[in-house]
């Protein structure tokens, strides 16, 4: 109206639809979570401060920067940054000091039925995660037994724990989350305690040689699994992880504190302070042991199937430290064996040449990849967007190179030949087929022989008629980067000059053989 604009618009009645927020308890305390995070967002903490808060709090991991990330993860901290039975057992030892006055007037039990409702609205808050729905499931089952004067079992717990929640969501069974979850807390189990050379009379020795322990017999657990999804191992996790776990309870809990003050009004100087200085030395550990040489071993592809003879060995292991027997070690050193055979002569597939034409938004990227020859990428980017495209489809086909023992992606620029193919832009020719990739900067010429495919990209203005009349090509290929409407334009008039053609956006990735001379 201050603009003078107007609008009249008539809808039938059946297509106006009211979208409210869901009640319940559940969906109320969800969203409340995003207003948690907003009051740590707008607190005075540093940014990366306030981002990691957000994640190791709040499970919120949608911001945390990139580069931290990848710092974390190389450093074996990755775990941190995501909810897990440590956050949890951070949050049920501040809750604890907080009702402690309770246990001291006698009402222990009040203070232990407390805290397992806490527990409980926290796995809510957080969104029911299957790591921290494992964690409180087990510690409800702890202080259960606690309060009815009953002996507990981690064993039982762990068990109880994995019931109720494959009753829940049987396809949690094959969640990333749920099988690093348990995986770990059943290794901690089988292991902590038994490899612990400290008696446990020297209680400060013991608890100090714990922190070890525990991170040994974790990874131990999930070593495997993560090679299997993330192909790639931390070599220093030991030494990042014991110095995280001094820190992380004070960071933790400082984040709470900070996080109920603020919501209160307040704006505690020291403690954003406080908190910076804490995650400023987390981070730079994490930094530290990343940048350390063959901090991470890198492009590790093993089968599921090879979780089977490791399975084995983690049994005979355990029935050693057990029973202290020759037979056992024995046993337990072959199946090492056989486990160690089974990844080094895991059969490699024996990909032919290949040329991969990929669904991009911007530009049009095709990769070639010959055996014994480092995959080469041919690309209609401009020369100013040239950088930034080939780091992209670097990170991005990270697992394509590792799978065939390469770390990059090598540039075609303008002529590139093989003995395989050869690409002179714009002509590609690999023997089966002759292409003329027509973009932004083509020249459409006649071309030095006959064409089969003509692959069009974004930036070309021309139409198919003229197209066609000049290269003759067998069919047309509509790459992915073309405008959605000049793609459909262009498939009306292949239609109507009766030309076979491929929408991209409609068929998918593009893949054809090279001739292997």
């Amino acid at each position: 109206l201050k603009n003078r604009i107007f609008m009249h618009c008539v809808t039938p009645n059946d297509s106006i639809k009211q979208i409210l927020p869901t009640k319940g308890l559940i969906p109320a305390l969800r969203r409340y979570r995003s207003d948690a995070s907003q009051i740590l967002l707008q607190s005075d903490l540093r940014p990366r401060t306030k981002e990691f808060l957000c994640t190791a709090l709040l499970g919120d991991a949608t911001i945390i920067d990139t580069e931290v990330r990848a710092d974390f993860a190389s450093a074996g901290l990755a775990h941190i940054l995501a909810l897990s039975g440590l956050h949890v057992g951070l949050i049920v030892m501040l809750v604890s000091l907080t009702l402690w006055p309770l246990k001291i007037v006698g009402g222990g039990t009040v203070r232990t039925i407390i805290v397992i409702l806490l527990l409980w609205l926290y796995a809510v808050f957080t969104g029911l995660g299957a790591s921290v729905v494992r964690s409180v499931l087990m510690l409800s089952v702890y202080f259960g037994a606690k309060i009815l004067q009953r002996q507990s079992s981690g064993y039982n717990s762990l068990c109880f724990a994995i019931i109720v929640i494959l009753l829940a969501d049987p396809a949690s069974l094959f969640s990333i989350g749920f099988q690093l979850s348990f995986s770990a807390v059943a290794s901690i189990l089988l292991f902590a305690n038994t490899i612990n050379p400290i008696s446990q009379r020297n209680r400060l020795a013991y608890n100090t040689m714990s922190l070890t322990c525990v991170s040994l017999s974790a990874m131990m657990g999930t070593a495997l699994i993560s090679c299997i999804y993330f192909h790639n191992l931390p070599v220093y996790f030991l030494l990042a992880n014991v110095a995280i776990t001094l820190l992380l309870p004070w960071l933790i809990g400082g984040g709470a504190i900070l996080m109920i003050l603020e919501w209160c009004g307040c704006n505690p100087e020291w403690l954003y302070c406080f908190i910076d200085t804490l995650y400023n030395m987390v981070e730079g550990t994490a930094r530290w042991v990343s940048s350390l040489p063959s901090a991470t071993i890198c492009h590790i592809y093993l089968p599921a199937w090879i979780l089977l003879p490791y399975t084995a060995v983690i049994a005979l292991l355990k029935l050693w430290l057990h029973n202290r027997r020759t037979w056992t070690a024995i046993s337990a050193i072959g199946a090492a064996g056989i486990a160690a055979a089974c990844i080094i002569f895991i059969p490699r597939t024996n990909e032919p040449p290949t040329m991969y034409v990929t669904r991009t938004t911007y530009h049009t990227n095709i990769v070639a990849y010959t055996p014994n020859e480092q995959p080469v990428m041919i690309t209609t980017a401009t020369n100013a967007d040239l950088g930034a495209t080939m780091h992209k489809a670097n990170r991005k086909y990270i697992h394509f190179l590792g799978r065939r023992g390469y770390d990059s992606l090598h540039h075609g620029g303008h002529r590139h030949i093989t003995n395989n193919w050869v690409w002179n832009r714009p002509w590609l020719d690999t023997g089966l087929r002759f292409i003329a990739l027509i973009s932004h900067d083509s020249l459409l010429r006649k071309p030095p022989k006959q064409v089969s495919h003509a692959l069009i990209c974004r930036g070309y203005r021309g139409n198919i008629k003229n197209l066609n009349n000049i290269l003759r090509p067998d069919s047309i290929v509509l790459s992915y980067d073309l405008h959605p409407k000049r793609a459909k334009r262009y498939e009306t008039e292949c239609d109507s000059l009766k030309i076979p053609y491929r929408n991209m956006r409609e068929d998918g990735s593009w893949q054809f053989p090279i001739n292997s001379r």
